[in-house]
């Protein structure tokens, strides 16, 4: 976001992915730099939350007037905590519960204090996403006093990498539902590839780590576990790999960015 537009294009020749640039430049609301991504491929969808994270309204009317999704728009407004923009869009038709994770992911308190208590049925999906961007104490408040479920708490948590949280959730806590499996499963699907492995040792399976890191894009791992093992990698990714699961642009990976769909029940099952 500093505005080193050099480096910037020097890290897309290098492999960068598009999306990430356009949504810092967006989000620091550089604007014919973030333009010239689009123009390049960038999606929409990053560069209109950008610029509603950096509060520019004029150039995010602009945008959604051109196609751009406006849940995006007001996910990140509530990420920047700006409230009138956020009850703007909501009532251009913007879905509540992007806004709950857009502030989730920030800790915007007021907004989600304000969110939970007209619409208690998102006290789940924002403790995960709280626990996915490690805000521990609010998501132990959540847990604790408005019995959000402790299961998408860990699946969150170890998708976001936070293992320590996670681990002592799982072992402490002991979750109804939540096995060794899907701890693999999570850590795979937000890219913690060591720790996926790792849990390989203690009784999870390579069709665990399979299913993860084919919903998160994470083609590296899955050619290596293809690789290790064929017979069973293949018959799950089958049921897994469809349409964009494994673009650049899908969910997991660029969870902060484009595809995000906050009521996914991949965190879930």
């Amino acid at each position: 976001m500093a505005g080193n537009k050099e480096y910037a294009e020097s890290l897309l020749r290098h492999g960068a992915i598009i999306h990430f640039m356009a949504l810092g430049a967006a989000s620091g609301n550089y604007v014919k730099h973030a333009d010239s991504l689009l123009r390049r491929g960038a999606n929409y969808r990053a560069v209109v939350r950008g610029f509603a994270f950096a509060r520019n309204r004029n150039h995010v009317k602009s945008l959604i007037e051109r196609g751009a999704s406006i849940n995006h728009a007001a996910m990140g407004a509530a990420s920047a905590g700006d409230k009138d923009h956020v009850e703007h869009l909501i009532t251009l038709g913007a879905e509540v519960n992007y806004v709950a994770a857009g502030a989730a992911i920030t800790l915007r308190r007021e907004l989600l204090d304000d969110l939970l208590m007209k619409h208690p049925n998102l006290i789940d999906m924002v403790a995960r996403w709280t626990a996915f961007s490690n805000h521990q104490s609010y998501t132990d408040m959540l847990r604790r006093r408005a019995s959000a479920k402790c299961s998408l708490i860990v699946n969150g948590a170890i998708c976001g990498g936070h293992r320590k949280y996670a681990e002592h959730l799982f072992h402490d806590l002991n979750p109804t539902g939540i096995t060794i499996h899907h701890l693999a499963n999570h850590a795979a699907l937000g890219g913690h590839r060591h720790y996926a492995e790792h849990l390989l040792s203690l009784g999870a399976t390579e069709t665990d780590l399979v299913k993860g890191s084919a919903e998160g894009g994470h083609r590296e791992h899955l050619d290596d576990l293809l690789k290790r093992n064929k017979s069973a990698a293949k018959k799950a990714a089958k049921k897994i790999i469809r349409g964009d699961h494994l673009n650049e642009a899908s969910e997991y990976r660029l969870i902060f960015l484009t595809s995000f769909d906050p009521d996914t029940s991949s965190l879930i099952e």
